[in-house]
């Protein structure tokens, strides 16, 4: 709670093109954004599901769709749902105004990795 998770799928939307305003879905559990070049951001809040349940059936749909761009914040409940391939984010709070991200990927994502970091700096 209060890591950075909305604040990180905001600057996601960003870069995406979405320019409506990106809130937590914690009560409406999921969200779609329309984004640039036919994409659209899928953003998912599980923290209240102790079972997702139904929810998993519109998580693979968005899983499956070439368009989302999938965002799932507490997505434990729903690790056999996921694909192998993905890029995870964890995001640690250290202090009030620190946080350590850790990212693991597959092979698949290394291109996408090695630019995000050339722009960083690292």
């Amino acid at each position: 709670m209060g890591g950075g998770k909305t604040t990180f799928t905001r600057g996601l939307a960003r870069g995406l093109g979405v320019k409506s305003v990106v809130t937590s879905p914690t009560f409406t559990i999921s969200k779609v954004y329309p984004a640039k070049r036919g994409l659209e951001l899928h953003h998912f809040d599980l923290y209240r599901l102790d079972d997702p349940g139904i929810i998993t059936m519109e998580l693979a749909e968005s899983l499956n769709s070439e368009k989302a761009v999938v965002v799932i914040e507490w997505a434990y409940s729903v690790r056999g749902v996921l694909p192998d391939s993905r890029l995870s984010i964890h995001i640690a709070t250290e202090s009030l105004d620190k946080r350590r991200i850790t990212i693991k990927y597959s092979s698949i994502h290394r291109t996408l990795v090695d630019k995000v970091k050339s722009r960083s700096g690292e």
